[in-house]
């Protein structure tokens, strides 16, 4: 199987990296923001922090349970 690239001539490669590179865009703030979060969501840490949380949340209703 021969790969695309092959089917390309050097000047074609050339004009096709600048083209892609003119299409290059930077995130804006919110994607980086979106990319943040979804790193965190992959990494260990972000499982204990969700437990921790519905741990709390999850006192916070009996408490209120009784108060009542």
């Amino acid at each position: 199987m021969k790969k695309i690239s092959n089917l390309f001539t050097d000047e074609e490669k050339a004009r096709l990296s600048y083209l892609g590179s003119m299409l290059h865009q930077e995130p804006t703030e919110e994607e980086e923001e979106q990319q943040r979060i979804l790193d965190a969501m992959d990494s260990p840490g972000w499982v204990k922090l969700i437990a921790s949380k519905n741990v709390k949340l999850r006192g916070e209703e009996v408490e209120q349970r009784d108060a009542e």
